[in-house]
């Protein structure tokens, strides 16, 4: 019969048996040093090759006068050793096409000058031929916007055409106002002058008075005096005849016994 100890030392040896499956299943986790081995391996053959003692024999025999060129010849050397090559590859030969283009770019002159001195020396533009396609170019892009624009509602189009004939009227008003305007401002200028060369001729002698002119004032004259003497008699006749007419009817009204 099991008590109560031997049940506990049973359930402790489970628990040990699982514990150690764990411990033999988790895998021993290595060290960073140990993962990026080979990249520390990698730095330190970088660092063995650097030679500090390579600038001894460039610096040795006078330090004050450095031989610049020297110590560029063994920098380019050092780094031309280090970088990697790039493989060439091959081109087919019978491809014509982009000869004119490579030598065109593939120069060594900087000069922006002989650059297009060459290159309006190896290709010749017909400018006309450009300037025609660029139009047909653009026209399509007009036809191309035409179809692509929504099409307008039939009363705005409408609203558009009346607002366009409106403008079209006020501007026909306008243009003939203003031909009125100068028509009548040129007729006023016809007249100014006219004036002016009458007033100018009338100063200048034009209408200067001849003997025919002043006889025929004179008869003007006599005329004048001659109807107002006439004048002057038919007057008289008149208010004689009117006191002759007041004098008979006051005889008549007033039985005066005068006739």
């Amino acid at each position: 019969m099991f008590t109560f100890y031997d049940i506990i030392n049973a359930d402790g040896d489970v628990m040990s048996s699982r514990m150690d499956r764990y411990k033999d299943e988790t895998p021993e986790l290595k060290k960073r040093t140990e993962l990026k081995a080979d990249l520390y391996r990698n730095d330190v053959d970088n660092l063995s090759r650097l030679d500090l003692n390579s600038n001894i024999s460039v610096l040795k025999d006078d330090a004050s006068n450095i031989d610049v060129d020297k110590i560029r010849e063994m920098l380019d050397k050092r780094y031309r050793e280090n970088t990697p090559k790039r493989k060439s590859i091959e081109i087919d030969s019978h491809i014509d096409e982009y000869e004119e283009e490579s030598d065109l770019y593939d120069t060594k002159e900087y000069d922006i000058n002989e650059i297009l001195a060459k290159a309006k020396t190896t290709k010749k533009v017909d400018y006309n031929e450009e300037r025609l396609r660029k139009l047909t170019n653009t026209n399509q892009d007009i036809l191309q916007n035409l179809n692509l624009s929504p099409k307008k509602d039939k009363y705005e189009e409408e609203q558009e055409l009346m607002t366009l004939i409106d403008t079209i009227t006020k501007l026909e008003l306008e243009n003939r106002e203003k031909a009125e305007k100068e028509a009548s401002d040129l007729l006023n200028l016809n007249n100014t002058e006219e004036i002016l060369n009458l007033e100018n001729s009338f100063f200048t002698g034009n209408l200067a008075v001849t003997d025919k002119d002043y006889e025929d004032f004179k008869d003007l004259q006599s005329d004048i005096k001659s109807n107002s003497i006439l004048i002057k008699v038919l007057i008289f006749i008149f208010i004689i005849l009117f006191i002759a007419a007041i004098i008979i009817l006051l005889n008549h009204f007033l039985s005066l016994g005068l006739f």
